[in-house]
């Protein structure tokens, strides 16, 4: 039996990945490209000659690709989807699914850029994207009327230090009572 794809395909929003992630990544992979250079090397330069050295460097290169295919699949294919009443995040091959119906409310931190989930006491935090977070809030809402929904907005406070330096000038520009 065939699936209409069009019908379980559901409203996609490609998640927001921030810098420091995305570094963290590169990182990663260059830390993989590593690994597999070195063991090419002693492959080449020492050979495969006792049986620890043929299970450890083709061990290390295949776990070196299995490390750099996830890391690939997660900047590639990370996603939120609504559909059929469920919630599913996809980051890369990790897959994990809620039910839109266990929600029993959301946090829109609109300063941020972040939803929080409730199911009960438990909770998750989702960092969304500026284009379309209301767009996600909206599909929620509407697959679960129920839901209790708020909005905050995170304020932006001058550092302490600045807040030192009006402390002194308001100080000094009070008239002196002598």
């Amino acid at each position: 039996m065939k699936r209409n794809s069009s019908q379980n395909k559901g409203k996609v929003f490609p998640f927001h990945h921030n810098t420091a992630s995305i570094l963290a990544c590169v990182l990663a992979l260059l830390l993989c490209a590593a690994g597999i250079g070195m063991s090419v090397y002693r492959i080449i330069a020492e050979g495969l000659g006792d049986l620890n050295k043929i299970l450890q460097s083709p061990f290390l290169i295949l776990v070196c690709l299995f490390c750099a295919a996830i890391i690939i699949s997660i900047l590639v294919k990370s996603e939120f989807i609504v559909v059929n009443g469920e919630l599913i995040t996809r980051f890369g091959f990790i897959k994990s699914r809620l039910t839109i119906a266990t929600i029993t409310k959301m946090e829109h931190d609109r300063g941020t850029h972040k939803l929080t989930v409730y199911c009960g006491e438990e909770y998750s935090v989702f960092t969304l994207k500026k284009e379309w977070e209301d767009d996600i809030v909206h599909e929620i809402c509407t697959a679960n009327k129920d839901i209790e929904l708020s909005f905050t907005m995170t304020e932006n406070k001058p550092p302490k230090d600045e807040e030192n330096k009006k402390d002194e000038s308001d100080k000094s520009n009070k008239p002196n009572k002598n």
